[in-house]
């Protein structure tokens, strides 16, 4: 599925609000399965199973970018 529709779905759940930054991240297609109360945990290991990487504002708010854009 595309980490786009992952994230959307996600999101719903999620205690925090979880931002695709990069538009292009969003077509990497995600297998696997997201636990509704592990959706930190989720987010900590993304990285490891796709080329992104996953930061956390100050407001609350989790980015998830390229692995290889430039951090703002």
């Amino acid at each position: 599925m595309p980490l786009m529709q992952v994230l959307a779905d996600v999101n719903r759940y999620s205690r925090h609000p979880i931002d695709l930054a990069d538009p292009e991240v969003g077509q990497l297609t995600f297998t696997g399965t997201v636990f509704t109360d592990s959706i930190d945990n989720w987010l900590q290991g993304l990285p490891a199973a796709l080329p992104v990487r996953v930061e956390h504002s100050a407001g609350g708010v989790f980015h998830i970018r390229g692995a290889a854009t430039p951090p703002r």
